[in-house]
């Protein structure tokens, strides 16, 4: 379920979502809040794309492409815990 804040985010990078797919599907504005703070650095990496952000029965699905796995996990490691503690 979108949101209005995962709307925006997708607007704001939507030249980094990959062809066909459908960016950030988060709920939660302090998820949201938080992704578009990591996008900030995420962005000046080269060749970063990415095709979705989804929670899945609690765990953070995060598809992108060339970002080191460490950053990946710290990610969807702080997602999970905001909608835990929501």
């Amino acid at each position: 379920m979108k949101t209005m804040a995962s709307e925006k985010f997708n607007k704001k990078y939507e030249k980094y979502i990959k062809d066909g797919f459908k960016g950030c599907e988060l709920s939660n504005k302090t998820a949201v809040k938080f992704l578009d703070e990591e996008f900030e650095r995420l962005i000046i990496l080269e060749d970063f794309k990415f095709s979705q952000i989804i929670m899945k029965n609690d765990v953070c699905c995060f598809y992108c492409d060339n970002i080191p796995y460490g950053i990946i996990e710290r990610i969807t490691d702080t997602i999970e815990d905001i909608y835990l503690n929501s």
